[in-house]
C-alpha cells in the first residue's frame, strides 16, 4: 500500500525528538507588525501586497478548493512534504523523500521563471526535514540526523536535532545545531517560531512531562527552559505531530491521526492515516480544543505538514489524494476559511460548522443556546452568496437508527426514541423557514404524530457562507394529549444540507419527562413549491397580527 508506506516514512521523521547545541541565532522575527523582508543579494523585493492579482509565486492562486502545487516540478512521483516560502517570495523550500532518504530542496525565482528544485546547499548528506524560515528571512531552521559536534561513533538510528543556517550573500552558512537549554531524550523536530522569537517544537523531556509539544521563549539572547503544552496528544490511539504556529501565536495547525472526527476511513495500527487540525489561543493563553479543519482541506486520504505563506494568505500541506496509491504531493488552498473556525470569532461553543458537516461525539442534548441565533448574525439574508433562498424538500435519513432517549421521569416505549419519518417541503421568507404543512401531521409512526411550525434562518461568520436554520417541532403521543417540544437545526446552501441535529428537552406533562436527541444525515431536494408566494404572504400577515413583545423590565410601566 504505497500511501501507507509514505506515511510511515514521514511519521518516523516526525516522531523523533531532541538534544541541544551551540550558539542560538537571532530569532527569525521582527517586532514590527509586518516582518522585515530580506531578499537574496541584488534581488528586487516584491512584497505580497504587490503580487499580480490572482497570481502568487508565479502560479494561478487557488480559491476554496485545494490545488496540487507545481505538478512535475515541486509535486512529483517522490514524497513531498513541509513546503515553506521565504518572506521575500523568491525562494521556497520543501522536503523530498526518495529511496528512503529525506533532503531539503529549494526552488528560486529567476529571470526565466522558477528554477527546477534542487537540493539546498546545506542538505543532502543526511536526513533533513521540516524546514522553517524565520520571519526576517535571515535564518532557516530544520531537523536533521547529522551527527552533533563531538559525536564519534555513528548511531544505528540517529535522532533528529534542530539545526539552523544563516543568510550569507545569496546563499546560506554552514549548518549549526541550535543551542537549547536541555537535551531531549530522543532528539527534537518540527521547529516553528513566532514573531517574538518563541520556539515551538516536538521533543521528549521526561522531567517536564514526557514526549510532546514544547515551547521555549527567547530572552536576552538565549532560549529559556522549555515548557510542555498540552495541545497535542500522543497515545496508542492518537498521534499528533508537525505543529505550525501562527506568527502572533493566535492559532496552531498540526497533523492528527486516530481522532474520531478524522475524515479518513477507520484504520488501526501504525498505518492509520490522519488529517490537519487547528487550535486557537485566547487572550488568557488558553488553547481551544483541537478541531478538524474540515473538508475544505482534508479528504479520505491523508493530509499532513501544514504551513502558511508568509502573509498568511495560503495554506500549504501534503496529501496523497488523487491517483490511487500516490505518494504525498504538496497542495495549497486559500487560508481565509481558518477565520471561520476560531471559536472567539463566531462565539459558538456547540454545533459548529464542522460538527454539522462531518459529525461529532455527543452523549446528550447540547445547550439550547446553540440552536438559536447568537448576537453576531445576519438574520435576513437568504443565504451565503445572496442567491436563491431555501425552497424544496428536506428529507432526514436513518430516523430509527439515529434516535436516542433518556428518561427523566416515568416510562416511554422503545419506539418513542426515534422521530417519525421526516420528508417535508419548506420555503424561506427572509429570516424565516416556513413548513408548507403546518399543524398536527398524522405520521406513519407507531407512537408519535408530528407538529411543524416556522423557524428562523440566519448566518454566522463561522459557517463559511452557508445559512443556518433552526425549526421548532413537537411530538404528540398517539391516543393521548402529551406534547414533547423540540428543535432541529442544520446548515444549507443552494444544493445541499449538512447533517441535522435535533433535540427534545421540554414537555407539557409532569408524569412523563424525557430527553430525545440525534444527528441524522439529510438530503435537500431543491425545487419549486406550489403556492410559494401565497405562503409567504400569509406568513407575513401572521407576523403582522402577532401581539408585540416587550422586555420583562417594561412590566413596571
Amino acid at each position: 500500500m504505497v500511501h501507507k508506506r509514505g506515511f510511515l516514512v514521514f511519521l518516523i521523521v516526525a516522531l523523533a525528538a531532541c538534544t541541544a547545541s551551540p550558539e542560538p541565532p537571532t530569532p527569525g522575527a521582527s517586532s514590527a507588525e509586518t516582518p522585515a523582508i530580506s531578499a537574496t543579494a541584488g534581488a528586487e523585493i516584491v512584497p505580497p501586497s504587490e503580487s499580480q492579482e490572482g497570481i502568487y509565486l508565479g502560479e494561478a492562486s487557488p480559491a476554496s478548493d485545494p490545488l496540487r502545487f507545481r505538478p512535475a516540478s515541486v509535486s512529483t512521483d517522490a514524497v513531498e512534504l513541509s513546503l515553506v516560502v521565504h518572506p521575500d517570495l523568491r525562494e521556497l523550500y520543501f522536503t523530498r523523500l526518495e529511496s528512503g532518504k529525506a533532503t531539503i530542496f529549494v526552488s528560486r525565482q529567476a529571470a526565466a521563471g522558477w528554477t527546477t528544485p534542487e537540493p539546498a546547499s546545506f542538505s543532502g548528506d543526511d536526513d533533513d526535514v521540516s524546514p522553517f524560515v524565520g520571519l526576517d528571512g535571515r535564518t532557516l531552521y530544520f531537523a536533521s540526523t547529522r551527527p552533533l559536534p563531538g559525536d564519534t561513533a555513528p548511531a544505528e538510528r540517529p535522532p533528529y536535532h534542530i539545526w539552523f543556517v544563516t543568510r550569507v550573500g545569496d546563499g546560506w552558512s554552514d549548518p549549526l545545531p541550535l543551542d537549547l537549554p536541555l537535551a531531549s531524550m530522543d532528539g527534537e523536530t518540527s521547529p516553528t517560531l513566532t514573531r517574538e522569537g518563541t520556539l515551538y517544537y516536538v521533543a521528549h523531556y521526561p522531567d517536564l512531562g514526557g514526549a510532546g509539544l514544547y515551547r521555549s521563549r527567547y530572552v536576552d539572547g538565549a532560549y529559556q527552559l522549555p515548557e510542555k503544552l498540552d495541545i497535542l496528544t500522543n497515545t496508542d490511539q492518537i498521534v499528533e505531530v508537525e505543529p505550525f504556529v501562527a506568527p502572533d501565536e493566535r492559532f496552531m495547525l498540526f497533523y492528527s491521526a486516530g481522532r474520531s472526527d478524522n475524515l479518513t476511513p477507520p484504520q488501526s495500527g501504525a498505518g492509520k492515516l490522519g488529517d490537519i487540525y487547528v487550535s486557537f489561543q485566547d487572550a488568557a493563553g488558553h488553547w481551544s480544543a483541537p478541531q478538524n479543519v474540515g473538508a475544505s482541506v482534508n479528504s479520505t486520504a491523508e493530509e499532513s505538514t501544514p504551513t502558511l505563506s508568509p502573509d498568511g494568505e495560503y495554506l500549504f500541506f501534503a496529501s496523497n489524494r488523487g491517483a490511487a496509491g500516490r505518494f504525498p504531493d504538496i497542495y495549497w488552498v486559500d487560508a481565509a476559511f481558518l477565520e471561520t473556525l476560531d471559536p472567539q470569532a463566531n462565539g459558538r461553543a456547540a454545533l459548529r460548522f464542522d460538527d454539522l458537516m462531518t459529525g461529532f461525539d455527543f452523549t446528550g442534548p447540547v445547550d439550547e443556546a446553540a440552536l438559536t441565533p447568537p448576537a453576531l448574525t445576519t438574520a435576513s439574508a437568504p443565504h451565503g452568496d445572496g442567491s436563491q433562498p431555501f425552497a424544496g424538500r428536506l428529507e432526514l435519513l436513518g430516523e430509527q437508527e439515529g434516535g436516542h432517549i433518556e428518561m427523566v421521569r416515568g416510562q416511554l416505549e422503545p419506539e418513542h426514541a426515534y422521530l417519525p419519518e421526516f420528508d417535508f417541503e419548506f420555503v424561506q421568507s427572509d429570516g424565516y423557514l416556513i413548513p408548507v404543512q403546518r399543524g398536527q401531521i398524522i405520521a406513519d409512526h407507531p407512537l408519535w404524530n408530528l407538529i411543524l411550525e416556522p423557524g428562523r434562518v440566519w448566518q454566522e461568520p463561522g459557517d463559511g457562507g452557508f445559512s443556518r436554520a433552526s425549526l421548532p417541532f413537537a411530538l404528540i403521543t398517539k391516543g393521548g394529549n402529551a406534547a414533547f417540544n423540540g428543535t432541529l437545526t442544520f446548515l444549507f446552501d443552494e444544493q445541499r444540507v449538512s447533517k441535522v441535529w435535533y433535540q427534545v428537552t421540554q414537555e407539557i406533562t409532569t408524569y412523563t419527562r424525557a430527553n430525545l436527541w440525534g444527528l441524522l444525515d439529510a438530503v435537500y431536494h431543491p425545487g419549486p413549491v406550489t403556492g410559494v408566494e401565497q405562503l409567504r404572504a400569509d406568513f407575513a400577515a401572521e407576523l403582522a397580527a402577532r401581539l408585540p413583545t416587550r422586555p420583562i423590565a417594561a412590566l413596571a410601566e
